[in-house]
């Protein structure tokens, strides 16, 4: 009854301050217009709406009244709609006891005021302009933290780091990497680490061989000490005769022509399809990576150990590594699906839906939630400029309907969206960084309450919200209003 009372409460008021021009402005980068009738209706901890009654404005500047713009669709005025069929703008009457006391609540014609520092991007810096607006800061003053842009948590990691150092790298050092798809012929091997860390060192020319050692100024004998040729890393892993016996006893489903000038890069991604023949046992992965591995452990045998070791050891050992990692790996059993128990309401909680439709041409969202409580319904729309992506417009949708809740007085509440990086990003840490001043705001309203829950729903069953963020972002509404239903 709270609930219903305080929509009563309103709209009443509202009846009673007819004869008066009231009109909201919001900031554009903020939330809505609650549907306050006066201006001390506002509430002080939402800054951004501003309410200014022009009856008790100077004449001089109640004449003046700005007129609404008309040359956006996002600041026409707006026309309240009932049940999606467009109606024209009637003052609001007391609701009668056989129609739901949402029926009738309409809110005067607003306008849309530029957000505050405009002026100063517009002198200063107007062509990051709309870059500036698709940053949402916190409304509630959360904290500043710093963010690594190059991940999407956030956080900095060593990968990120390297990735960003080759980004910036212009001497062309890193320009002897030929590979063109690390992921798949690297990183994503089913091999050991360490022998993926082997195969980053073969590509990217930084395997100790003697040739690598004489350009790096270090004196050494950069000759072959089983063929006296150059030692390159082609001609360690290829070319060498004791390399070419390897390659011959390796039981795999093609063979290879190592004549004449083969480099290892160019053969790699035919290299790693090549199927393993039995009794090897390999039932996924290659053993290419593993016999590049072998011939370096017995090369670094011969020169630091004096220990010789033949073509058909080599081999053996090759393939015997790779069956006590692959048979070492853990077999990974996939879960059942935990059902999920129907959840128990408390008596006189207030179900709130939330949906979002985005347009990227000209960063857009609608906004559209419906609330429930006790049989009774009513249905909320708006749209917004200068979003960045559609979790953006998920999460300040979802704040915009926790304000209007908490602004009611509602009490116990329950929201819920169609979005699972939403919900998972309302765990504490789990923001990623286009969310931090939204979520950060949406956690701090939520201890107002004293039941509140965010859970996730099938899209098939948030349709009625749907509708009206599809209807909000072609139609253009630009201020927060409900449409009784």
């Amino acid at each position: 009854m709270e609930f219903l009372e305080t929509f009563e409460c309103i709209w009443s008021s509202k009846e009673s301050d007819r004869t008066k021009s009231l009109a909201f402005s919001r900031p554009e980068t903020h939330g809505f217009d609650p549907g306050a009738t006066s201006q001390s209706d506002v509430p002080k901890s939402l800054p951004m709406f501003r309410a200014t009654c022009w009856s008790d404005t100077p004449r001089s500047l109640a004449s003046s009244r700005p007129e609404t713009p008309k040359s956006s669709i996002l600041e026409r005025p707006l026309r309240a709609t009932y049940q999606g069929r467009s109606q024209p703008e009637r003052p609001a009457r007391a609701t009668s006891s056989s129609r739901s006391r949402f029926d009738g609540a309409r809110h005067e014609e607003t306008r849309r005021e530029r957000p505050p520092g405009s002026e100063a991007i517009q002198r200063w810096i107007p062509f990051e302009e709309e870059r500036i607006k698709l940053i949402k800061p916190s409304t509630t003053g959360a904290p500043d933290k710093l963010i690594w842009l190059k991940t999407k948590s956030g956080a900095f990691t060593t990968k990120s780091g390297y990735y960003a150092a080759l980004e910036e790298c212009d001497d062309g050092q890193f320009a002897n990497s030929t590979l063109s798809n690390w992921h798949r012929d690297v990183w994503r091997l089913p091999v050991a680490p360490k022998v993926k860390f082997f195969l980053w060192k073969i590509f990217q020319g930084a395997l100790a061989v003697g040739e690598r050692l004489v350009a790096r100024h270090i004196n050494v004998d950069q000759h072959c000490k089983r063929c006296n040729e150059i030692e390159s890393t082609n001609h360690l892993l290829l070319h060498c005769r004791f390399a070419k016996k390897v390659w011959e006893l390796a039981p795999l489903s093609t063979g290879f022509d190592l004549r004449g000038l083969v480099d290892l890069a160019e053969l790699w991604s035919d290299l790693c399809r090549v199927v393993s023949l039995p009794p090897v046992g390999l039932q996924a992965g290659s053993l290419v990576p593993w016999i590049l591995w072998a011939i370096w452990i017995a090369r670094n045998n011969l020169i630091f150990n004096n220990k010789t070791s033949t073509p058909e050891e080599t081999i053996t050992k090759a393939v015997v590594m790779a069956r006590e990692w692959f048979l070492a790996q853990e077999k990974v059993t996939p879960r059942k699906k935990a059902i999920p128990l129907p959840l128990r309401l408390p008596e006189g909680t207030t179900v709130v839906a939330v949906d979002t439709a985005w347009r990227g041409d000209s960063n857009t969202a609608g906004f559209g939630w419906v609330m429930k409580h006790t049989g009774s319904k009513v249905q909320f729309e708006t749209a917004l400029r200068s979003v960045r992506s559609p979790l953006s417009a998920e999460g300040l949708a979802l704040r915009a309907a926790i304000m209007k809740c908490k602004e009611l007085g509602i009490q116990q509440v329950i929201f819920e969206s169609d979005s699972t990086q939403l919900v998972a990003a309302l765990k504490p840490q789990s923001a990623p960084p286009e969310l931090y001043g939204i979520v950060a705001d949406i956690l701090h309203c939520v201890v107002s309450f004293k039941f509140c829950s965010f859970i996730w729903i099938p899209r098939s069953r948030n349709s009625e919200a749907v509708v009206l963020a599809k209807h909000a972002l072609f139609s253009g509404n630009s201020v927060l209003y409900p449409l009784g239903i």
